[in-house]
């Protein structure tokens, strides 16, 4: 059996250079030793070892034995600013370690020199890591914040966490004994994504996973999770790592638990594997003081799995007072795989992050590229509720002026070459002007924090966290008295935590802010209903049904035999041109076309939907035909990202993964390719033609699936049909539909608008004027002070009163426009 015990220092020139202290004996006494006297408080290096040192510093070699010049020589602390680096800090150490070590009369000669190469070791390891911390900026390496937390079934502990893990920018969160209230599962916060027990749970869930952030493309296979083990793979560019979050119970036997965390391991089918929580067993290589047969047992199965042990250090993962004994113990494990264990940095257990009894232990694992946002899967690229349309007006006005496309060059044009030049020059000037008018759309953006943490609460927890800190260096005889202390910092603070979410909650569910009866409804409907989890598909096998694709940027003879395009060739395309929607697709075989298809779509239909049909019909197209091995192109990425996705719920992409799945069960291959459109490629220029002739001539539609875009654009319009018939019928707000006769466009102009008291007043027409003042009797005439047989309204104001007279607005410009002096 291995041990490992800590280790003491037996430094003698670090007792000698120890000021003056007071010793506190067993019995309470107190009595006072007295230690040489220390060194002057200007610390500065004797003559001949700072000579070496700015020698060293200089040559940049690495130190060797240095004999010192006198019996007995001063080494003082090198001051901060002599260290330029780690690297200089290391030689002056190493420096001073030497010379105490030929200064000592009572060390033989042969454990002198042991120790001596030691040092020497030392120095180059500090010296290498130097050097790959270096060569990791330069290439652009990054690596991303885990941590790994028991929140003791603490509401406020589990809000902790996700406050440390904004505030720390962690990426991951092994949780364990989450909050989970009356529901039995962890609630998932905005912008967090909870891996968790979801099917055929039999109690509340021990473990679970938190993916902060969408940097981060998330497998998660529903049946390797369970309430204390939680299995996820996260995908960073090549690298595949599966990330496991475990809770042992401590009456329960280990044995169950090890098997069903083997089997998970095995069927993520990677090599690097990340595993973290609480074990409830004790053993030193984790850095116990003792082991017992659950630590033994632990220990045998991560050397089976040849699984290395991170934890470095003797700092407890759970402190508690229990009784009159302030009880501590390391039972909290993180280990890897050996592929990953080169990437795991910063491993330590911080105290204070929560509140719970169980320590956080954070680490950082090393990246090849640095995180950036998952590409959303839509077709949307633009934020069109904050576009500048008249900034976007004038922008494509000008690019189609610098490109030349004008009505006569299109009538001019003699070949269907000809139309898709300036059909591809018209589309690059229109996503130039959105480019310059138009915010693209980013990632949605969420604050972890709770709305209802506050700065009090910030200044309770960290005096909480500071009186913990006490107990632990204070006297025998005091230890009860600071435990009282830091006990009753702690209730005042969760108390106080409590308090503030209660309110907040009694205020967001009473709060109107101009909204309805069923608005609020609605609201306190969004805030806690919970997200329903996708389920994988799979094949009879359980195995999951995953779809790849390669791109094809050209259709050369080496890019074919690169990507092995093999066997018979089906292109699909999808195309809405005049309100009316279609599909094609057609098969081609030795470079020549066998057989095409069209299909006709109903006018509420989208591109999108008519892309996902003509790869429908060209999937089961290819079941039919009993092909060993076929290749479907299509020049819709966003399709065949969708499909890529191992959790979907559109009804054709969940078809088409099944017919998939049939085809290879059969042992036949079908492969799908993106290609890039309007390169010059035969077929699919073919298909293109097909489905625009498909959308004008098809007068039976093939598939009429409503998408719920659509719904939400008819509902939307229907209830801005009735606001505009209400606005108008109203007797209400004369002057203010002078200025806006339409409530949509008024709602685009005023939505990008800072109004000022003074355009409220003119566009409403209430406001400091004599006319407005005078019929509430709070002016005696409603005569303006230019002339006393004209009234002082707005139009007067505007347009006839020499104080604010403006040129009269032309009628294009009438309800688009504001323009106030």
């Amino acid at each position: 059996m291995f041990t490992r015990t800590p280790a003491k220092p037996t430094n003698n020139m670090e007792k000698e250079k120890t000021p003056p202290r007071t010793q506190t004996l067993s019995s309470g006494t107190r009595r006072s030793v007295e230690k040489p006297k220390s060194p002057p408080k200007t610390q500065t290096l004797s003559s001949n070892v700072r000579r070496s040192v700015e020698k060293l510093e200089a040559s940049g070699s690495e130190p060797q034995n240095l004999t010192p010049a006198t019996s007995k020589i001063d080494i003082p602390i090198l001051p901060r600013q002599v260290i330029s680096n780690r690297l200089a800090e290391a030689k002056a150490n190493v420096i001073k370690a030497k010379t105490n070590i030929n200064n000592s009369r009572n060390i033989k000669t042969d454990i002198k020199m042991s120790v001596l190469e030691a040092v020497d070791k030392l120095f180059q390891l500090v010296k290498e890591a130097d050097t790959e911390i270096k060569r990791l900026k330069t290439t652009g390496e990054t690596s991303t914040s885990q941590i790994t937390d028991n929140s003791q079934r603490s509401k406020l502990a589990t809000d902790e966490l996700h406050l440390t893990a904004q505030a720390k920018g962690i990426s991951v969160a092994l949780v364990q004994e989450p909050y989970v209230g009356r529901t039995g599962v962890m609630k998932q916060s905005p912008g967090t994504q909870v891996i968790q027990c979801s099917l055929n749970r039999q109690k509340p869930v021990k473990a679970a996973i938190v993916i902060f952030g969408s940097s981060l493309e998330v497998i998660h296979d529903p049946q390797l999770v369970t309430e204390n083990i939680v299995a996820v793979l996260l995908k960073v560019g090549q690298l595949s790592i599966g990330v496991l979050s475990v809770y042992f119970e401590g009456d329960q036997e280990l044995h169950p638990y090890l098997s069903a965390l083997q089997h998970t391991t095995h069927k993520l089918h990677t090599n690097n594997i990340l595993v973290g929580g609480d074990v409830n067993a004790w053993s030193q290589w984790w850095g116990s003081v003792s082991e017992n047969h659950r630590g033994a047992e632990y220990c045998s199965f991560l050397h089976e799995q040849d699984f290395q042990i991170l934890n470095s250090g003797q700092t407890p993962t759970f402190e508690i007072y229990r009784g009159d004994r302030w009880c501590t113990s390391i039972v909290d494990v993180t280990a890897c795989s050996l592929s990953l264990l080169g990437k795991m940095e910063e491993w330590r257990v911080e105290r204070g992050l929560t509140s719970s009894d169980h320590n956080a232990i954070t680490f950082s694992m090393r990246l090849e590229k640095a995180l950036e946002p998952l590409r959303p899967v839509s077709t949307r690229i633009y934020n069109t509720r904050k576009a500048k349309w008249s900034d976007f007006g004038s922008h494509l006005k000008a690019n189609l002026t610098e490109k030349e496309i004008t009505k006569v060059r299109i009538s001019n044009a003699l070949s269907p070459e000809d139309l898709e030049n300036i059909l591809e020059e018209y589309t690059n000037a229109i996503h130039r002007s959105c480019d310059e008018a138009i915010p693209k759309l980013g990632s949605p953006k969420y604050s972890a924090k709770p709305p209802w943490w506050n700065s009090t609460l910030d200044l309770l927890k960290k005096d909480a966290v500071r009186k913990k800190r006490r107990i632990r260096n204070a006297a025998a005889h005091r230890r009860e008295y600071t435990i009282e202390i830091y006990v009753t910092a702690k209730n005042k603070y969760t108390l106080a935590a409590t308090e503030a979410a209660t309110a907040s909650w009694r205020e967001f569910c009473t709060r109107q802010d101009r909204e309805s009866m069923w608005d609020g409804i609605y609201r306190v409907l969004r805030k806690t209903a919970r997200r329903q989890e996708n389920t994988l598909l799979r094949n009879t096998a359980a195995q999951l049904i995953t779809t790849e694709y390669a791109r094809l940027e050209d259709w050369t003879p080496e890019t074919l035999e690169t990507h092995r395009v093999t066997g018979p060739q089906i292109y699909t395309d999808g195309s809405k041109i005049e309100g009316k929607v279609g599909a094609a697709l057609t098969w081609w075989e030795g470079g020549k076309e066998s057989m095409s298809s069209t299909f006709g779509l109903e006018p509420h239909n989208t591109v999108f939907q008519s892309e996902m049909y003509a790869l429908f019909r060209a999937v089961r197209l290819a079941k039919e035909s009993r092909a060993a091995s076929i290749s479907i192109l299509s020049d819709s990425r966003s399709s065949l990202d969708l499909l890529k996705r191992p959790s979907v719920t559109h009804h054709l992409a969940l078809q088409i993964k099944s017919c998939l799945s049939e085809i290879r069960e059969e042992g036949r291959k079908v492969r799908l390719f993106w290609l890039k459109a309007h390169v010059g490629t035969a077929g699919n220029e073919r298909a293109d033609e097909l489905a625009k002739q498909a959308a004008l001539t098809k007068e039976t539609a093939d598939y009429d699936k409503v998408p719920v875009s659509y719904v939400r654009r008819k509902i939307r319009e229907g209830t801005v049909k009735k606001w505009q018939a209400r606005y108008e019928s109203s007797s209400t707000g004369a002057v203010t539909k002078v200025f806006f006769p339409d409530v949509l466009a008024a709602k685009r102009i005023l939505r990008d608008t800072v109004l000022t008291p003074a355009h409220t007043q003119i566009l409403t027409g209430h406001g400091g004027f004599a006319a407005y003042l005078h019929r509430f009797h709070l002016k005696n005439s409603p005569s303006c002070v230019c002339d006393q047989s004209c009234e002082e309204t707005v139009w007067h104001l505007l347009f006839e009163c020499p104080r604010g007279k403006l040129p009269p607005p032309s009628q294009s410009e009438s309800g688009n426009r504001i323009t106030v002096l």
